[in-house]
């Protein structure tokens, strides 16, 4: 079975360097400001999973040293991690898959972004991270949910995001609802102090989302076509309406939710 970043978004490291660095531009205000508010005690110990380009967890180290931060940077790729440094003290790189991960010892924060709605064993993850925190540590978790409309005409924008999720499914498992339903996941695992948060990036010109869906449709292209059986004129309209900035469909949502051991 094929697993996230295994042929699709991995053919050309070019343009998904870019189109991680576009989602990094867009959400990382956000993530920064959800993790800053859980204001984290001294010494903390922190667990960033799916890390990319590494932001996140760079943001951590660099940040947070007068709070004598340890940061551990997960990916299972790493290829856009940054370089270890001997200045990076606090700062500590491991390549590995958290499906097959095992135990890290515990963590006063552990922090993934986009990272287990593409797992097809997310809710076995969701509980050995749970199992990984402290008591009094934190959980906060982040993935898109689809918000696309049952419209009799939708639009090719809509139909070619709704083939997206339907390619992503089928070919690596991807749960775009399952965001819906993460606040309840986390009070069954009876986690306290739960909260949460829905975010709509704009898709206008300038911003960083129109960027990433016209990079990810174009490393998706032929899977859209073949697997997902889109018209190629849906898709070249539907790259065209986000070239010119005049997207009206509402765009997938970030949701972050967050929970305390």
């Amino acid at each position: 079975m094929e697993v996230y970043g295994e042929f699709i978004f991995n053919q050309n490291q070019h343009a998904e360097l870019d189109r991680l660095n576009h989602i990094t531009m867009a959400f990382d205000p956000i993530t920064k400001e959800h993790i800053t508010n859980l204001n984290l005690p001294l010494n903390s110990r922190c667990l960033d999973i799916g890390s990319g380009t590494g932001s996140i967890a760079s943001w951590l180290s660099a940040g947070s040293r007068q709070k004598n931060f340890e940061v551990l940077a997960l990916d299972r790729d790493g290829q856009f991690l940054p370089k270890q440094t001997s200045a990076d003290k606090n700062l500590t790189i491991l390549k590995s898959d958290i499906c097959t991960t095992p135990s890290l010892g515990e963590f006063d924060l552990i922090h993934a972004r986009l990272v287990l709605m593409h797992l097809r064993d997310r809710s076995e993850v969701l509980e050995k991270l749970v199992s990984w925190l402290k008591p009094g540590g934190w959980i906060i978790l982040s993935e898109l949910i689809d918000t696309h409309t049952t419209d009799p005409l939708p639009s090719a924008y809509s139909k070619t995001m709704k083939t997206m999720w339907e390619v992503l499914h089928k070919t690596i498992g991807t749960d775009c609802h399952w965001g819906n339903r993460l606040s309840d996941d986390l009070k069954t695992l009876n986690l306290k102090e739960l909260g949460s948060s829905l975010h709509y990036p704009p898709l206008s010109n300038g911003s960083p989302m129109p960027a990433f869906w016209r990079l990810t449709w174009m490393e998706m292209k032929h899977h859209l076509l073949t697997t997902g059986g889109l018209n190629i004129d849906t898709y070249t309209q539907a790259m065209d309406t986000l070239n010119a900035g005049e997207v009206t469909d509402l765009p997938p949502g970030l949701i972050t939710c967050w929970g305390q051991r």
